[in-house]
């Protein structure tokens, strides 16, 4: 994601803050739990320098630790779609553009210690009672997801065995509100077709959308579209969209001068 496309998309103030409100569940069943608010967390980068695209592993375990502190249990994008969820206070981690950083694997092929996924493991590992689970939204812009082209069959199907979800970013990470009806529908199927590529009949529960760049688009035919493939979509900062709409969740972007403790504390 270029910086410029995104302030154009968000606006400065918005990029600068990257604060929504949270998702609020609905009481679409009343026989489900449905918490008053649930924080959805965005992260892309987990490197070495924070920035507005990136966490330092060291901040990413200390994020980790203070929703642990805070008494919040990992959950879900289909328990929030759902409303109901096991924990009495869920938040929901996302990654999108499925980044090398996210996911990385030694020669060995033993999952390196300072990327997301194993920082993930190694703190729920020794916190059983925060549960373990994450959002991964796949884009294959860099024609390999996670950065490493010949384990994306392994990587995809490891995060389904091991409790995460998988979600369509678009083929090539392409902006949805300027691009051609056509175009839109062919990066939404050419991601989907490349998945199930990689996990078979398991594209099934590939349910949640993402959208590059947070760019919504306006054409009814569009959402349609949309509608027919998925049961949810993502978006970034932003606090004009309705907080019950499963197209339009709002996530806290976590960036260099995000305070987790903040975010922690609603």
């Amino acid at each position: 994601m270029q910086r410029r496309d995104f302030l154009k998309i968000l606006g400065m103030g918005a990029a600068a803050s990257l604060v929504p409100s949270v998702l609020k569940a609905d009481d679409r069943d009343e026989n489900k739990t449905t918490p008053l608010e649930v924080p959805v967390l965005m992260y892309h980068a987990v490197d070495r320098k924070d920035s507005i695209y990136s966490r330092t592993p060291e901040r990413f375990r200390q994020d980790l630790e203070c929703l642990y502190e805070k008494g919040y249990k990992l959950s879900t994008i289909e328990e929030l779609v759902s409303g109901s969820f096991s924990a009495e206070k869920p938040v929901v981690i996302t990654f999108d553009d499925a980044r090398g950083s996210q996911f990385r694997l030694e020669e060995e092929g033993i999952i390196t210690h300072n990327c997301a996924v194993g920082i993930m493991e190694d703190f729920c590992g020794s916190h059983p009672d925060f549960g373990k689970t994450a959002m991964f939204y796949i884009s294959f812009s860099a024609n390999a997801a996670f950065g490493q082209r010949n384990s994306v069959e392994y990587k995809l199907n490891w995060l389904l065995d091991n409790g995460y979800e998988i979600g369509n970013h678009t083929m090539r990470h392409t902006n949805m509100s300027r691009c051609s009806i056509q175009e839109f529908r062919d990066t939404i199927t050419e991601c989907q077709d490349k998945l199930e590529d990689y996990i078979g009949e398991r594209i099934s529960l590939v349910k949640s959308f993402c959208f590059p760049y947070c760019a919504v688009p306006s054409d009814e035919n569009r959402w349609e579209f949309l509608r027919s493939y998925f049961t949810s979509a993502t978006i970034g900062g932003g606090r004009s969209y309705c907080n019950d709409d499963l197209f339009r969740i709002p996530r806290y972007g976590i960036v260099s001068s995000t305070r987790i403790e903040r975010i922690a504390g609603l």
